[in-house]
């Protein structure tokens, strides 16, 4: 089964464990692309103590270990361009089959552009991020 709002687009070969560029420039080879929307599955993540989204549920069969660093491009209605990030992979969400909710990783967002927080935080207004205990 394929999500059309995760389209693997670094399919040569899988980017190493570490990544030298935090904010890959349009145009780069990216592991993910997310298309958030107010009804896919793919929802950005909150810890129950946080302010705001840490980061973004991916759903997906093909989960990375934890710890593991992906390049993400993230699209939001109404912008132009996506959020590029990298991300590390800090849950996973597996055994599909004990459960009837989607698998897939929690990313936590490396680094983002004050205006690419409020593009999330805008988001998350309109759409609640998902609760996760991140202790």
């Amino acid at each position: 089964m394929h999500d059309e709002s995760t389209i693997p687009v670094n399919v040569i070969q899988p980017r190493r464990e570490c990544s030298d560029g935090l904010t890959p420039p349009p145009g780069t080879a990216v592991d993910f692309y997310i298309r958030m929307r107010a009804d896919s599955e793919a929802n950005f993540y909150q810890g129950l103590a946080d302010a705001g989204p840490a980061g973004v549920f991916l759903p997906t069969y093909k989960c990375y270990p934890t710890g593991t660093i992906v390049a993400l491009a993230i699209d939001l209605p109404g912008r132009s361009e996506p959020i590029f990030t990298s991300a590390v992979v800090r849950w996973l969400r597996e055994n599909p089959d004990e459960s009837d909710m989607q698998p897939g990783m929690g990313l936590e967002m490396l680094a983002l552009s004050r205006k690419a927080r409020e593009a999330i935080r805008q988001f998350a207004a309109k759409r609640q991020p998902l609760f996760y205990d991140l202790d």
